[in-house]
């Protein structure tokens, strides 16, 4: 599997764990494993993808300190599942491992 195929699949488990979890439930460690998965995708050249997820980890940053973000935390949230389900790049493989 390529890097590219193995990021997609890393950030779309990561997405999938912390819905299920409960994104009300987010932690700083988790938005840092993200900043690193997003750092990883700049080094692939996926600019977009790592902005979607620094627009997403600022709004959860805020709701995580106490703000009142929700909203803007979600719509950043399905935007970058989005992304990732139209990449067309995810594998069966990254639904049955989640």
């Amino acid at each position: 599997m390529d890097q590219v195929q193995v990021l997609l699949n890393q950030t779309h488990s990561w997405a999938v764990k912390h819905l299920l979890r409960g994104l009300q439930q987010l932690t700083l460690e988790d938005l840092d494993e993200l900043e690193h998965i997003a750092g990883e995708a700049l080094q692939l050249q996926l600019a977009f993808m790592s902005e979607l997820m620094e627009h997403f980890i600022e709004a959860a940053r805020q709701v995580v300190l106490g703000g009142d973000e929700e909203e803007a935390m979600l719509f950043h949230y399905a935007r970058l599942v989005q992304y990732l389900e139209q990449s067309g790049a995810l594998k069966k493989e990254a639904y049955e491992n989640t």
